[in-house]
């Protein structure tokens, strides 16, 4: 059953949009009982007519989910390559907050989730609608820090870079046998053991 990722009425699936249904139906297939997929089960050639909307992203940290892997219609969208960035990367930084409280959950319920997407249009930019779904996999030591998903869009996305504003989101919560992804916490930086020792601290917001 799905529920809600925020007020609103009554949900239901969301419909339509074959990568997404393909995607789908492939992940089900490769699950036994309620386990989930395995990452090393994946095989492109399973996928290839949505491999181009296809990723797969890893929890790094708590909030920190980066793309191992993007395929290229989502890579054109933003106009760069999108292996390791962060998956917030594609979304309006208005919708990155929710982006992140939403993918957390699909790594420590886990659950299945799915939403709904729009990006504004403008000068050689049309306007955009798409649908996403992320699927939890099972990561090392029998951890979910693995997804792989797909976002379903209009084929004419307009002059790069675009980003997606996150609309209605559904969640599936999962049972599963599976350990949920650990949180981490990061070791203390350590304290300058000479006179005259710099340290640099870089942060990223990416």
């Amino acid at each position: 059953m799905f529920v809600i990722g925020k007020t609103g009425s009554s949900p239901r699936p969301l419909q339509g949009h074959g990568h997404v249904a393909a995607l789908r139906a492939y992940w089900e297939g490769l699950r036994q009982a309620d386990s989930l997929p395995a990452r090393d089960r994946i095989d492109p050639r399973g996928l290839i007519t949505a491999l181009s909307h296809v990723f797969l992203i890893e929890r790094q940290a708590a909030g920190l989910v980066r793309f191992r892997l993007a395929g290229r219609a989502l890579c054109d969208l933003v106009g760069r390559e999108l292996r390791s960035a962060p998956m917030e990367t594609l979304f309006e930084p208005a919708s990155r907050p929710r982006l992140s409280a939403q993918l957390e959950l699909v790594f420590t319920g886990p659950c299945v989730l799915e939403a709904t997407l729009t990006a504004a249009g403008g000068m050689l930019r049309p306007p955009l609608s798409a649908r996403m779904v992320v699927l939890p996999l099972m990561g090392m030591e029998g951890r979910t820090t693995l997804a792989i998903g797909c976002v379903d869009m209009d084929d004419a996305t307009g002059m790069p870079p675009r980003r997606l504003t996150l609309q209605r989101v559904l969640r599936e919560p999962l049972a599963t046998g599976a350990a949920p992804a650990p949180d981490f916490t990061p070791p203390p930086l350590p304290a300058p053991t000479q006179r005259g020792a710099r340290l640099r601290l870089v942060h990223s917001r990416d």
